[in-house]
């Protein structure tokens, strides 16, 4: 690990650290905030939400697909699916052509829910790193790599809230 410097030099990097450990903080709360005022408005989590405005934009989808679109593993959504099938949010169809695929639709009750819902900072995640550049996507790519080492937290698998 570099040494730390001396004089002016300081200021500025504990300032740099200041700004990063707040952003930290500030995406963990806002995604914390997001999911309870969810749970507690709509009965569903932020994923659940992100899920069903992806069928809303997407049209009918395999679970696999949506994880694709969702960046999240298969599993994750498979779980999300089977919550929002339960509450009635989403429909498993089985396709005609292929018995072994099911597709999911979003029912009415679900459009009504993401008409009503604000969109999940997850959400907009992948959106706004489709806009960087590739130079800007993979330095942020290395950064948020190198930060997960820092926290030790590297080894930790994805979230699989549901």
């Amino acid at each position: 690990m570099k040494r730390r410097e001396s004089g002016s030099r300081t200021d500025g990097r504990r300032e740099a650290i200041g700004e990063i450990i707040q952003a930290v903080q500030r995406i963990v709360k806002v995604t914390y905030q997001f999911t309870s005022r969810g749970l507690r408005d709509f009965g569903v989590s932020g994923p659940q939400v992100w899920a069903l405005r992806t069928l809303v934009e997407e049209g009918r989808l395999t679970v696999g697909e949506l994880a694709t679109r969702m960046y999240l593993h298969i599993s994750t959504v498979s779980v999300i699916a089977d919550r929002l099938e339960k509450a009635g949010l989403v429909d498993r169809e089985r396709s005609e052509e292929d018995r072994r695929v099911v597709h999911l639709s979003i029912t009415p009750h679900g459009r009504e829910l993401v008409r009503k819902a604000p969109v999940p900072p997850r959400a907009r995640l992948p959106l706004g790193l489709d806009r960087l550049n590739t130079s800007d996507l993979l330095n942020l790519q290395a950064a948020m790599s190198q930060l997960s080492e820092i926290m030790g937290i590297s080894k930790v698998p994805p979230s699989s809230e549901a």
